[in-house]
């Protein structure tokens, strides 16, 4: 059978056209309909294979940050868990210090009020009655007086101590107004059943920054690029209590990088000072 030619009726059977008839009567033929159609086909299943690909691979990778987030969030709670334990072992070793001051003037104090050796009764003593009905009688009185004056000088200047740490730093712009929100919990980490007082200053520096562009809560005076206790926020707790401020950012003054938190005592003696990185500074409150 001979095959059928290009100008053959079997072939034109087998084409597909579009006719478009305009307003004039012209009529204008659309050929190869078929072969566009089938073009139009085989682009739209491949843009569907790739959405599903790109769908799967989307689908992956939001997984990965999740269990990435999930870690970061467990590296950042551990950090802090460090950083609570960090400032427990400084308070601690803040209180060892001054228990051992307190406890090595109280050994000097004892070394003063001790008679010295030249007052010890001679051998010659029982041939001098002067001396023998003298000296047992006068020399342990004033022993005991000086004992009992140096011991009371020494109970005066020894301080209890102040057990308590610092954490939950949190340096953020609030959302609702323009105002930066500064709050940090002083905990007692001692016993809960005496009250501890003191007072409380931070300061908020950069790297960059003069001292005097410091932001300093509450507002004291620097003495020595250190803030005066004295006037700093007094507190008194049982177990914690949170400090909160509120403070407008400068943003010409420089980026702030670094918190320190200085803790006195009631009348102003400083006992700690400790820095926190500002890593989260410049993102917006929860």
């Amino acid at each position: 059978m001979k095959p059928p030619t290009a100008n053959s009726a079997a072939y034109n059977r087998k084409k597909w056209s579009i006719l478009f008839i305009g307003e004039d009567g012209k009529v204008v033929t659309l050929k190869h309909f078929k072969g566009l159609l089938t073009g139009l086909a085989m682009l739209l299943a491949i843009l569907m294979v790739a959405v599903v690909v790109l769908y799967f691979q989307y689908r992956n990778r939001t997984g990965d940050v999740e269990a990435f987030r999930g870690d970061m969030a467990g590296v950042v709670k551990e950090n802090r868990n460090l950083r609570d334990e960090k400032d427990q072992m400084l308070a601690r070793l803040v209180i060892l210090e001054s228990k051992l001051k307190a406890q090595e003037e109280g050994d000097s104090s004892e070394e003063v009020g001790r008679p010295p050796e030249g007052d010890e009764p001679s051998e010659n003593a029982d041939n001098d009655p002067a001396s023998a009905g003298a000296g047992p009688e006068k020399d342990p009185k004033k022993v005991q007086q000086a004992v009992h004056t140096t011991t009371a000088a020494g109970s005066q200047t020894q301080r209890p101590p102040i057990n308590i740490a610092n954490k939950n730093l949190i340096v953020c712009q609030d959302p609702d107004s323009e105002f930066m929100r500064v709050e940090y919990k002083v905990i007692n980490i001692g016993a809960k059943d005496a009250p501890v007082a003191g007072r409380s200053v931070i300061v908020l520096k950069g790297n960059n920054m003069h001292s005097e562009d410091w932001i300093v809560l509450p507002n004291v005076p620097l003495s020595d690029l250190k803030p005066s206790g004295d006037k700093g926020k007094r507190f008194r707790i049982y177990n914690f209590r949170t400090l909160k401020y509120k403070v407008k950012p400068s943003t010409d003054k420089g980026r702030l990088e670094t918190a320190t938190i200085f803790t006195f005592t009631e009348d102003g003696t400083l006992v700690m000072e400790r820095d926190y990185p500002l890593d989260m500074a410049a993102e917006m409150c929860p």
